[in-house]
C-alpha cells in the first residue's frame, strides 16, 4: 500500500475536493484517477458517493460523459433538499440488490410521496440509483451498479411469474447434443481409459458452449447450466463425476464432469425427433425461412 493510501479519509477528501475546485466545469473519473493515482477505482467510487451524499459535490452529465463538480457555497443553500435525498439514498442502500418500493421508502423516511417521487427521478438522472420491475410487476429501486437478485427477477428460467418450460427443454436438448458429440469423438480413441476421459465434459465447458449458441438473451451462469444438467441426470440421460481428472478442463479438479449414458429403456424414433423441442416449430414449413428440408437437426436425426 502506498503512503497516500494510508492517509485518513478526511485528507483524501481534501485532496479530491481540491482537484475538483481546479476543474470549474467538472472532472471525469479518468481525470480524477490521473490526479490521485494512489486511489483505486473502488476507493474513488466510494469517496465520490460519500461526497455526493454529503452535498459537497454534484454528479452532472455533459454530452455523453458523467462529470463530478465541486459545489460552491451558493449551491449549498439547498442543504435541506440534500438531506432528504440522503435519507432516500440510505434506504435504497440498505435494501441491497433486493430493491425497495416507493411506498416502503415513504414508511422509512416519513417523507411525502410526491416529494419522494421527485427525488427518485432526480437520483435516477444522476445515475445514483435505478429502477427495476420485479417478477411480480412491482417497481423497485436499488443502487445503480447492482444486479437484481433472483428473488426480484424470479431467476433465469422465469418470465414474470411463469416458468419457461420450452426454454429449459431447448437448453437441456442442446446440453445433451453437446455431450453426445463428445462421446462420438471419444469413440475414436482405442484406449478405453482415454475413451472414458474424453467422453466427459466439465460444467464450465458445457456452459461456455451453450452461451456461444446465443440461445438465451442473457448470458447463462454456471449455476443455471448445472440445474439443467441435474435434470438430465434425473431423466437418466447423463451421469456426473466429481473426481475426474481431465487435463483438457479449465477447472481445478473441483468442478463436476458429465457424459451421456445408455438409457435403461430406449426411446422410440418418433420421441427423438428434434421438432418436439424446437422453439420455432410453429414457423416451420415448406417455403418458409425454417423448413424440414433445411433443418440441420432433422438431418442429424435421420442419420441416427
Amino acid at each position: 500500500m502506498t503512503e497516500q493510501n494510508s492517509l485518513p479519509d478526511s485528507d483524501l477528501e481534501v485532496m479530491l475536493l481540491a482537484t475538483l475546485k481546479n476543474h470549474a466545469g467538472g472532472a471525469t473519473q479518468n481525470i480524477l484517477m490521473e490526479s490521485i493515482p494512489s486511489l483505486s477505482v473502488m476507493e474513488l467510487a466510494q469517496l465520490l458517493n460519500k461526497l455526493i451524499g454529503q452535498g459537497k459535490i454534484d454528479l452532472l452529465k455533459k454530452g455523453k460523459q458523467l462529470v463530478y463538480a465541486f459545489k460552491n457555497d451558493g449551491s449549498r443553500k439547498s442543504q435541506g433538499a440534500n438531506n432528504e435525498e440522503n435519507l432516500i439514498l440510505e434506504a435504497v442502500k440498505k435494501s441491497g440488490n433486493n430493491g425497495i418500493a416507493p411506498k416502503e421508502i415513504k414508511y422509512v423516511t416519513n417523507l411525502p410521496q410526491p416529494q419522494i417521487t421527485k427525488i427518485l427521478k432526480s437520483m435516477e438522472a444522476k445515475r445514483l440509483i435505478k429502477s427495476v420491475v420485479s417478477s411480480t410487476k412491482k417497481k423497485l429501486f436499488m443502487l445503480y451498479g447492482l444486479e437484481p437478485s433472483h428473488a426480484v427477477t424470479g431467476g433465469t428460467f422465469y418470465s414474470g411469474q411463469e416458468f419457461e418450460t420450452e426454454f429449459v427443454d431447448v437448453l437441456g436438448e442442446q446440453c445433451y447434443r453437446y455431450l453426445l458429440q463428445a462421446k462420438g469423438l471419444a469413440e475414436k480413441f482405442s484406449d478405453p481409459v482415454s475413451q472414458r476421459h474424453a467422453s466427459f465434459k466439465s460444467s464450465r465447458e458445457i456452459c461456455d458452449y451453450i452461451n456461444s449458441l446465443k440461445i438465451s438473451k442473457v448470458e447463462l451462469k454456471l449455476s443455471d447450466i448445472e440445474k439443467i444438467l441435474e435434470a438430465l441426470i434425473y431423466d437418466n440421460k447423463i451421469e456426473r463425476s466429481d473426481s475426474l481428472s481431465n487435463s483438457s478442463s479449465k477447472g481445478s479438479g473441483s468442478e463436476s464432469f458429465y457424459r451421456t449414458i445408455k438409457p435403461l429403456i430406449s426411446n422410440a424414433g418418433l420421441m427423438r425427433m428434434p421438432c418436439g423441442v424446437c422453439p420455432v416449430y410453429n414457423k416451420c414449413g415448406n417455403g418458409c425461412d425454417v423448413s424440414p428440408s433445411t433443418c440441420v437437426y432433422m438431418k442429424e436425426w435421420l442419420q441416427l
